[in-house]
């Protein structure tokens, strides 16, 4: 495990979304680039929903950010 799963919610979208801007960053590809705004996009409401779920369900609930650490 990385420190992200400390940091973050959902680890796993941030990881995602780090792996289409490193796509998007080799390919320099406008289209690339739109996808993967757009799949941040949708990726942090799912994030912050689950975000909220997990400090209501989890009394004792690290204090952490959604998706994006420090920032979202």
């Amino acid at each position: 495990m990385t420190k992200l799963f400390n940091a973050v919610s959902c680890p796993n979208y941030t990881y995602e979304f780090g792996s289409w801007l490193a796509f998007t960053t080799m390919t320099q590809c406008l289209p690339a680039g739109l996808f993967a705004l757009a799949g941040f996009y949708q990726m942090a409401v799912w994030a912050l929903g689950k975000h909220r779920a997990y400090k209501k369900d989890f009394k004792n609930y690290p204090p952490r950010k959604a998706i994006l650490p420090f920032l979202l």
